[in-house]
């Protein structure tokens, strides 16, 4: 067991129970006391009537030796409250995890497993900076995900953490331009995989990094729900899906029935999806959309007049073309 787990047991039981308490290591020599005189003393006599690892109830004290032998805690009075206390701590000392990299204490704080007060003594044993700003990507593959983890750790000077079979975690400190778009041409590359890649928020110090996590999961969540065609979703820019997932589906029904009448020609049209997308893509620009989809600005021009027929928005009206958005989020959310 190590140092910091039992300190931090310390910490905790010496607030919370009832009467005095006493912790030795495996060789029976007093660690911590209510009464410090006796800390360091070896006492194995008065504790030899233990008879197996566990709790023992014995001479009106609970004692309670963790399973590898490496900590005995005594409390010198034996009650129902003392009982319930110490059966906690054994459900927490006996599933305790080792830590052997940075990697492994942040896995722990994205998956909520240790506080921030335990991961700064552990972080204490790795060359990490704790204070610098950094954000979380996140790298979802259905397949080959091992070797799209190797590939990464070999590419980016960076802290990588394979969360799951589908799932990779990048923690970013440079927070360069476009990281996320390098991220998916190193693996398509190299790979020829397509992932999906979500981008948390930046967030100033590695004990607010689950945060960034916890919005990039949101992201690529309502990412993949929401938004057709894209492998890469910011958080920043899920105000929409995020206000949309926070409604009332029978509501989002009625907002639908009401308000995009004839909406459904043009969901069913390829075509017109295709335009519409891309001119939003584009921030409402006939010659950028033109370009990307290969045809004449006329051509463009009459398409985008019979998704207005169709549907009565004008996607070259800004708020007309907001309002389309979120019938095409609502669309979405009510499909899948």
């Amino acid at each position: 067991m190590s140092k910091i787990l039992k300190k931090q047991v310390i910490d905790k039981l010496k607030n919370i129970i009832q009467g005095d308490l006493i912790m030795l290591d495996g060789e029976f020599n007093t660690i911590w006391s209510n009464n410090e005189e006796i800390i360091g003393e070896y006492d194995y006599k008065r504790y030899k009537n233990i008879i197996y690892r566990g709790t023992n109830f014995i001479d009106n004290r609970i004692i309670y030796m963790h399973m590898d032998e490496e900590l005995v805690i005594v409390i010198e009075e034996d009650n129902e409250f003392n009982r319930d206390v110490i059966e906690m701590v054994a459900l927490f000392v006996e599933e305790e995890k080792e830590y052997e990299s940075k990697e492994d204490v942040i896995k722990g704080l994205l998956n909520g497993e240790i506080d921030k007060k335990y991961a700064q003594e552990l972080f204490k044993k790795f060359d990490f900076k704790l204070k610098k700003k950094m954000k979380v990507y996140i790298v979802e593959c259905r397949k080959n995900i091992d070797e799209i983890f190797n590939l990464l750790k070999e590419f980016f000077d960076n802290s990588i953490i394979l969360i799951n079979e589908k799932k990779i975690v990048v923690i970013d400190t440079s927070l360069e331009d476009n990281l996320e778009e390098g991220i998916q041409d190193v693996i398509l590359s190299e790979t020829m995989i397509k992932v999906k890649i979500s981008v948390g928020t930046i967030v100033n110090d590695i004990f607010d990094i689950k945060n960034s996590y916890d919005r990039a999961m949101k992201a690529m969540v309502l990412g993949k729900r929401l938004i057709k065609g894209k492998g890469i979703f910011y958080y920043d820019q899920m105000v929409l899906p995020i206000i949309i997932n926070g409604v009332k589906s029978k509501k989002l029904t009625k907002l639908n029935d009401e308000l995009f009448q004839g909406m459904e020609k043009i969901f069913e049209d390829r075509e017109l999806m295709q335009t519409a997308t891309s001119f939003l893509e584009n921030n409402l620009n006939i010659s950028e959309t033109s370009k990307k989809l290969f045809i004449h600005r006329n051509t463009l021009t009459y398409r985008l007049n019979k998704i207005k027929k169709l549907s009565r928005y004008d996607l070259r009206s800004f708020e007309d073309a907001v309002n389309f958005k979120i019938a095409l989020y609502i669309h979405s959310y009510n499909k899948n």
